[in-house]
């Protein structure tokens, strides 16, 4: 497939996937996304956002736990 094939299947332009060809610019999710499943590759995504199942103990307690802020650091 050409980078023209690429671009045009995707909705990118052509510039972006010769960047990302090129490894010169990142991209976004979305952009990743989109390439992966015009290259038949999405269904590798399934193993990085894999949630592991919570009794409904686990998820009530989650769900009514206090939230936390993260301290705010001072520059001096």
């Amino acid at each position: 497939m050409t980078q023209e094939e690429l671009a045009k299947r995707t909705g990118l332009n052509v510039g972006t996937v010769k960047n990302l060809e090129a490894k010169t610019a990142g991209c976004t999710l979305d952009t990743l996304i989109r390439i992966a499943s015009v290259l038949g590759l999405a269904d590798q995504f399934e193993t990085l956002f894999v949630v592991s199942p919570k009794s409904i103990a686990q998820m009530e307690q989650i769900a009514t736990a206090p939230r936390l802020r993260a301290r705010r650091i001072r520059h001096q």
